[in-house]
């Protein structure tokens, strides 16, 4: 596994978004072998056995048994590292488990095999189509149906050893930024809308900052009786309702409430600028409103910028950067303020 680019975000986010409300989408196709015990209950000589019959499908994907790593004999702050770039999920850090990992060189695709199901791919991207996302979901799909059987229930769809997830085989969602919604006072009603709707939301990131810097993480989680096409024209309406919605909401906060949203990203600067110590806790905060003053062209900084430190700057990546491992505790705060004053600037 390669850990020479962790100084840098992943290849996928590492150009202009076409929409700077969504900073990506992704999908993730799981799929189970069927009349095979799930990989939750299987021993690791089991699991190793499945990974050797599902080496025909990594490779007609384009990935070699020399691409995967099991998860159980990484490093804990890789594996934090590849959940802090959205490679892979909390989970696999608290409960590794008998799977694989393989990571495609620009991280934009993912598969796991015998982690939970038998086999996971994922797929990333900056824009807010989906078309691509499917096509390679669709491969996935046709490579997996060429060579086994799914795990399949007729009252329900396909199997997975998480029952949330059972259903068309498919998970869809998009990463978003609604700094307007959160300051205006929308978030709470905007959270309760998609909840009704089917769609689970979260942080992108753990600790809960997401009701006060907008970072958040939409999946839809309603998935009987859908197809792929269905789903993820779903997500993406639900992502576009939400773009023009916090369209909308930067608008009455620069018409309305300029001074008041000066102040708070001009705050935001002062302290990325000048403190000596910025805690994992404030990031998310103070970048989000950084990322606002880059959408309301108060700075003539890029949106990559600030999303490539909005991962880089989070504490295993830092931590990954200090040779003292015994002492990363107390220096990642000062190594995060050498970071950004390094990657940002608002001149």
């Amino acid at each position: 596994m390669n850990t020479t680019t962790f100084s840098k975000s992943p290849l996928w986010l590492q150009n202009e978004p076409s929409n700077n409300v969504v900073l990506g989408i992704f999908g993730e196709a799981f799929a189970n072998i069927a009349e095979r015990n799930f990989s939750t209950v299987l021993s690791r000589s089991r699991c190793d056995r499945i990974f050797n019959s599902l080496s025909v499908v990594s490779e007609d994907l384009g990935w070699q048994e020399s691409d995967f790593s099991r998860i159980s004999e990484i490093e804990s702050l890789i594996c934090m590292i590849q959940y802090e770039r959205q490679n892979i999920p909390r989970e696999v850090i608290k409960k590794p488990m008998n799977g694989f990992l393989a990571i495609s060189p620009d991280e934009s695709k993912t598969i796991m095999i015998n982690w939970i199901d038998h086999i996971k791919f994922s797929v990333r991207n900056r824009s807010i189509d989906f078309s691509n996302i499917i096509y390679e979901l669709e491969n996935f799909d046709a490579v997996f149906g060429k060579n086994f059987q799914r795990s399949w229930k007729d009252d329900i769809g396909y199997l997975s050893a998480n029952p949330s997830n059972s259903g068309a085989g498919a998970i869809f969602g998009g990463f978003v930024h609604t700094p307007g919604l959160v300051m205006t006072g929308q978030y709470g009603r905007l959270k309760r809308e998609l909840r009704e709707n089917g769609f689970l939301v979260t942080g992108i990131f753990d600790g809960g900052a997401e009701e006060v810097s907008g970072f958040l993480q939409v999946v839809l989680r309603n998935l009987a009786n859908n197809n792929v096409e269905q789903l993820a024209g779903n997500v993406e309406a639900t992502l576009i309702g939400i773009t023009n919605k916090e369209i909308e909401a930067r608008e009455i906060l620069w018409n309305k409430s300029r001074t008041q949203t000066e102040d708070k990203i001009s705050r935001s600067v002062g302290i990325v600028t000048h403190a000596k110590l910025i805690e994992s806790w404030e990031i998310s905060t103070l970048l989000s409103a950084i990322r606002l003053g880059v959408s309301l062209e108060i700075f003539p900084m890029s949106f990559q910028t600030v999303d490539d430190v909005l991962i880089t700057s989070r504490d295993a990546h830092l931590a990954f950067q200090i040779e003292e491992k015994a002492n990363y505790g107390k220096a990642i705060p000062q190594r995060r303020i050498e970071l950004l004053s390094k990657k940002l600037w608002f001149s």
